[in-house]
């Protein structure tokens, strides 16, 4: 039982790798577009 634990933890740690990566960008390229927004004033 113990064991089949393991992989399930393994394949769940890169999906919030991937999930706080896609929040990064995401949160970037809003800053991106406010500045452009800002500069275009």
């Amino acid at each position: 039982m113990g064991g089949g634990s393991l992989p399930f933890r393994k394949g769940v740690m890169p999906m919030a790798v991937f999930e706080a990566m896609v929040l990064m960008i995401s949160f970037g390229t809003l800053i991106v577009a406010i500045l452009s927004f800002n500069n275009k004033k």
